[in-house]
């Protein structure tokens, strides 16, 4: 790692590599989807066969009343609990992807922005960010909340990109909802992953408030996305409502680096509870995916394999995010997102985010179906180094600041040595 830090053991960063930083982060964002195979399998991704059709024997069939393409599902005989689908007892004969997606949004069938939502609602909602996937709001209401809004299923091209079928968006959903129900485990535990309030899909045009929102966020801050003016009353959305989980790492200012280092241990033990139950990766954990959020209350619990931990919060809680690029297991599965279909995510320079992605390339020899655990050392350790050299602090001149970065590099420079998170968490922080 030496090679990539200047002499004065800062890292060399220009404002041009942010703006590149962020763009990367944006590309690979929609780049490619997750893929979704059994652990003993070797699947090809075919775009015509997305990744659940190949899990779970969802084949197209045509019926002679209606040419239209369907999905028919046979449950694998070795699932006991089908909980990926959230379907009940009942035998399913046949059942769509969009089924599927649904039946997680325990609906029906889509319903109307104003069924969703009550008019009320947004006037309390400000655009806070945006992807190639859709847009992201904030609403100010009494339990603040974030809005995932992303068109699927239609034909229009959206910010450069195909809009995501049923199929893709699926194992997102998925994959989101398991790590926010790890708050509601019993052997493992932990509430610092994004909580999915809601999950809806909806249909019709843009709600003219939102399309404000755009309006103003655009004009403050400049939008890289097509104006959501462009959707037709015939357009599908999915709409995640997240917790709010507070400003990213790169924007919070610390008062202490005991802070900081709280949110080190809660980052890590996150990772280690989501290893153990979900053979979790996360593969993109840089410091715009870690969300700080102040608290009042004194610590947080983690349980790991039936023993609870209380790490003391030093005024601040971590919730991590947004796990486009992430890897998991569920239900004999793996689902992951083949980077080696993505070689520019492993060509940019100009940060140690960039090498980070080349070690886990390396380290994973190109090959990112399996439990490769050690990828999250290696974003702890990014993690470690920003909160050396970049993280804002209120104080850096106090004892008590130097004595905490000692303990800090010492964490840095010892990280790399172990296995998983896991293995990490249990021997050096709790």
């Amino acid at each position: 790692f030496n090679d990539f830090f200047t002499s004065s053991g800062k890292q060399s960063i220009s404002v041009k590599s942010i703006k590149k930083q962020k763009s990367l982060r944006r590309q690979s964002s929609r780049r490619l989807s997750h893929q979704v195979v059994p652990h003993h399998a070797h699947f090809k991704y075919d775009p015509k066969s997305p990744s659940f059709r190949a899990v779970y024997h969802i084949s197209p069939s045509k019926t002679a009343s209606n040419s239209r393409s369907e999905l028919t599902v046979t449950l694998p005989e070795e699932i006991e609990e089908f909980k990926l689908l959230s379907i009940s007892e009942e035998p399913l004969v046949c059942v769509t992807a969009r089924d599927t997606v649904l039946q997680r949004c325990c609906q029906l069938a889509p319903i109307s922005f104003s069924e969703a939502f009550p008019a009320s609602y947004w006037s309390t909602c400000k655009k806070i960010g945006e992807g190639v996937y859709g847009e992201v709001f904030f609403a100010e209401e009494q339990e603040r909340s974030v809005l995932k809004v992303i068109p699927v299923e239609g034909d229009a091209i959206v910010n450069g990109e195909p809009q995501k079928k049923f199929e893709e968006i699926l194992s997102e959903i998925v994959i989101a909802m398991e790590l926010s129900g790890l708050r509601n485990g019993t052997e493992n535990r932990t509430c610092s992953f994004s909580e999915v309030k809601r999950c809806i899909c909806v249909h019709g045009n843009y709600p003219e408030e939102l399309i404000r929102l755009w309006e103003d966020y655009d004009n403050c801050k400049g939008s890289e996305n097509d104006s959501p003016r462009m959707f037709k009353e015939d357009q599908l959305y999915i709409i995640l409502v997240l917790a709010f989980g507070g400003c990213d790492l790169e924007a919070h200012f610390f008062s202490t680096v005991e802070q900081s280092h709280s949110v080190f241990i809660q980052t890590g033990c996150a990772l280690a509870v989501a290893e153990q139950v979900l053979e979790f990766e996360h593969r993109d954990l840089h410091w715009g995916n870690v969300l700080v959020l102040p608290t009042a209350e004194k610590n947080v619990t983690f349980r790991i394999c039936g023993k609870e931990y209380s790490i003391p919060t030093k005024g601040v809680q971590v919730t991590i995010i947004d796990f486009t690029l992430s890897r998991m297991a569920y239900d004999g599965c793996s689902i992951y997102n083949d980077l080696s279909k993505d070689p520019e995510l492993f060509t940019s320079e100009g940060d140690y985010q960039f090498e980070v992605y080349r070690l886990m390339q390396k380290h994973t020899l190109n090959n990112w179906q399996h439990f490769k655990p050690y990828t999250n050392l290696l974003w702890l350790h990014y993690l470690l180094d920003k909160m050396c050299t970049m993280v804002n602090y209120n104080c850096k001149s106090s004892r008590s600041h130097k004595q905490g970065m000692k303990m800090l590099e010492k964490l840095q420079h010892i990280v790399l040595t172990y296995k998983s998170a896991q293995d990490f968490v249990l021997n050096e922080l709790v």
